[in-house]
């Protein structure tokens, strides 16, 4: 808690320069989270400057390195803010997930929350840039987020270190993510950013820990820009911090406060809110994304699958990719599996009120509650995985009259399982049972 140096590092080698590479790889592999900050990142790119190399350098070199601002490490805007969307989104999931979970053991059965969780808006304001994400849920762990009708596709797997490993489309990205009081502190490929919280101008706050010793101006005096306005003790020793902006001081705490990272000292009555930093709206296109791929057709398959358990795909045009790619008797079994699918997901419902379903399914699940979830996502998606069945039952009806008996007993004994559900569904199985037994 009183020296911001808690370590040091040694590499050897049969020369300096063999040392030099050596240190460079140590560093890029470490990785230390929590409050901790440090600078790793800026090490490596120390240590990677033409002076060092060639060891010229003296005591001053990096106060001259600072002032000249010569060297820092730099992620580019579009790619952090994509990363930041995935982490929130990611985040927000999670989240919803865990709300909905614990609603359920409450015996609060309302399917109400599902939407907000298939579908919800993210914004990331990232140097003085507003980006706004429509985010929809592809499946588990699975995200299309769009911005400016770019479309970015996104798979994501939780590591055991906390870290998301993504994947967008198709090249891979690696993710950490921790929120601060004063913003969002990330690691986007082994490099650190902090993205951080837009406060109001008008407020003065801390962004260490320490003690408040002294304002330098009394309560209402002016206060220009880049002036400073209190001195604060941390670490040891005396800092003073900055105004951001002209105007009226209004104290909020007192000599002897203790603060923390984020906490409110000092508010302003601005002398021009006209020359306050303005955010502007994102309206281009984000560049460094990889264009995204058509689908496999595995990656068909398995978008379709998502389709019929409720999430939003383009389905039509999958199943057009997954036939025209596959073989007929793998067509012919895996719209007999999606059909099943769609039927032992809604079979409970039947003839039933919801919230006694979800009731009995709570009941019968209460030692893994979030284990029914996807069910419940199934049922209140029911319109759209019916308009999902119906264009598969669509391709049955086309197969048929190249359809063998052993695969038409097969697609007939699905059908029947339909026919017991309501609606538009149960009438076209009905129909086509009727066709394939003819």
């Amino acid at each position: 808690f009183a020296d911001s140096q808690f370590g040091h590092i040694f590499a050897s080698g049969y020369n300096r320069e063999d040392a030099r590479k050596a240190l460079v790889l140590a560093l890029k592999e470490i990785e230390v989270r929590g409050d901790i900050r440090t600078p790793v990142d800026y090490l490596v790119k120390l240590l990677e400057t033409s002076d060092f190399k060639e060891n010229t350098i003296d005591t001053s070199w990096l106060d001259g390195l600072i002032r000249e601002k010569s060297v820092s490490t730099t992620v580019d805007p579009h790619q952090v803010a994509l990363s930041a969307a995935i982490f929130r989104a990611t985040e927000n999931v999670k989240s919803k997930l865990e709300e909905f979970a614990t609603q359920l053991g409450k015996g609060q059965f309302s399917l109400q929350g599902i939407p907000s969780l298939l579908c919800f808006p993210v914004e990331i304001t990232y140097a003085d840039v507003k980006y706004k994400f429509d985010v929809d849920c592809l499946g588990p762990n699975m995200y299309k987020l769009t911005i400016n009708n770019q479309v970015v596709i996104v798979r994501v797997r939780e590591q055991p270190d906390n870290s998301l490993l993504c994947n967008v489309n198709g090249e891979n990205l690696q993710l950490f993510g921790q929120d601060e009081v004063l913003g969002t502190r990330m690691r986007i490929d082994g490099e650190t950013v902090m993205i951080p919280t837009v406060f109001n101008p008008s407020e003065l706050r801390s962004d260490v820990t320490g003690k408040v010793v002294r304002f330098l101006h009394a309560e209402g005096e002016s206060v220009e820009k880049d002036e400073p306005y209190v001195e604060v003790e941390a670490m040891k020793m005396i800092m003073a911090f900055k105004a951001t902006e002209s105007g009226e001081i209004n104290h909020v705490l007192s000599p002897g406060s203790i603060i923390g990272a984020g906490d409110l000292i000092a508010s302003l009555k601005l002398k021009d809110p006209s020359k306050v930093k303005q955010i502007s709206q994102f309206q281009e296109r984000l560049s460094t994304i990889p264009k995204q791929q058509s689908p496999s057709i595995e990656e068909a398959a398995e978008f379709i699958t998502q389709s019929i358990a409720g999430f939003p795909h383009d389905y039509e045009s999958l199943i057009r990719s997954y036939i025209a790619a596959a073989k007929k008797e793998d067509v012919t079994k895996k719209i007999a599996e999606l059909l099943k699918m769609f039927s032992d997901a809604e079979a409970p419902f039947v003839n039933e009120n919801t919230e006694d379903v979800v009731g009995k399914l709570v009941k019968a699940n209460k030692d893994d509650v979030s284990s029914i979830i996807p069910t419940l996502i199934a049922h209140k998606q029911y319109k759209y995985r019916c308009s999902v069945a119906l264009a598969l039952m669509r391709q049955i009806e086309v197969m048929i009259p190249s359809t063998d008996e052993e695969e038409k007993s097969l697609i007939a004994s699905v059908l029947h399982d339909l026919t017991t559900l309501s609606g538009e569904v149960s009438l076209r199985a009905s129909q086509l049972v009727d066709e394939i037994m003819v």
